[in-house]
C-alpha cells in the first residue's frame, strides 16, 4: 500500500478467490491504519480440491485484491489463477498433475505480416486455435516479452508457455539484424527488464518454464 495523503488512512484490504464459474471460494479481509508511506499487507487463503489447469482442462481462477480507504472502495486488482504441479526428471521427462506429458511445441513470434508487432488479440487467437487443432500444446515465445493478451489467451485455451525474454546478451547478431539492437544495452537494463518480465506474468499458469535467451 501506498498512502500519498499526507495524514493516516484506515485501511482495508480483502481478496477473494473465485472458481471458474465466478463463484467465491474464500474471501480474506485485513484492516490496518496506513501511515503516509508504504507498507505491505499479506493475507493467507486456502482453495480445496481445486480442479486443476491442463492443456486439455484450462480451469482458470481468479483472485480478486479490494482496497478500501475509510470505507470506500479506491482500487482493485484481478490476478489470473490456475492451480497444477509440474516435476522434471531424468526417469520421467516432464509431469503435468502427476501425469507424463510429451511437449509437442513450436517457437513464434508475436508479430503478424498484417499487422506487425501491434497484432490485435482475435488474429492472436485464431492463430493459437489453428495451433491447438495442429496438436501443438507448447509454445517457446521468441525472444521477449509478449503483450499481456498472449498469456490470457493461452492460459484460457490451455497452451504451456517456456516464456523467453532476450535474444542473445552481451552482443547484437549479424545476419540482417539490426546493428543497434538491445545487445547494445543488456548490460544496463537486463536486471530491471528481467524483474518487471518475472513479476508481471509469474501468477499465470500456462507459464511452466522460463528462459533468458
Amino acid at each position: 500500500l501506498c498512502n500519498e495523503t499526507g495524514s493516516p488512512a484506515s485501511i482495508v484490504v480483502k481478496n477473494i478467490v473465485r472458481d471458474p464459474a465466478g463463484e467465491t471460494l474464500s474471501k480474506t479481509s485485513m484492516e490496518t491504519l496506513a501511515a503516509p508511506g508504504s507498507c505491505c499487507v499479506e493475507t493467507t487463503q486456502t482453495v480445496k480440491t481445486p480442479s486443476l489447469w491442463s492443456p486439455e482442462s484450462p480451469a482458470m481462477y481468479s483472485l480478486v485484491t479490494e482496497v478500501y480507504r475509510d470505507g470506500v472502495l479506491v482500487d482493485d486488482y484481478h490476478t489470473p489463477l490456475g492451480f497444477r504441479t509440474l516435476e522434471f526428471s531424468a526417469e520421467d521427462g516432464f509431469k503435468l498433475n502427476g501425469e507424463k506429458m510429451l511437449i509437442k511445441g513450436i517457437c513464434m513470434h508475436q508479430d503478424d505480416e498484417p499487422a506487425g508487432i501491434a497484432v490485435y488479440p482475435d488474429m492472436l487467437r485464431r492463430r493459437l486455435k489453428i495451433l491447438k487443432e495442429m496438436g501443438c500444446n507448447a509454445i517457446r515465445t521468441t525472444h521477449h516479452a509478449f503483450s499481456p493478451e498472449f498469456y490470457d489467451l493461452c492460459d484460457e485455451m490451455g497452451f504451456l508457455v517456456m516464456d523467453e525474454l532476450f535474444d542473445g546478451w552481451f552482443q547484437w547478431k549479424g545476419n540482417g539484424k539490426a546493428a543497434y539492437d538491445y545487445g547494445y544495452y543488456f548490460l544496463d537494463w537486463w536486471e530491471q527488464d528481467l524483474t518487471e518480465f518475472i513479476k508481471r506474468d509469474r501468477n499465470h499458469p500456462c507459464i511452466f518454464m522460463w528462459s533468458m535467451g
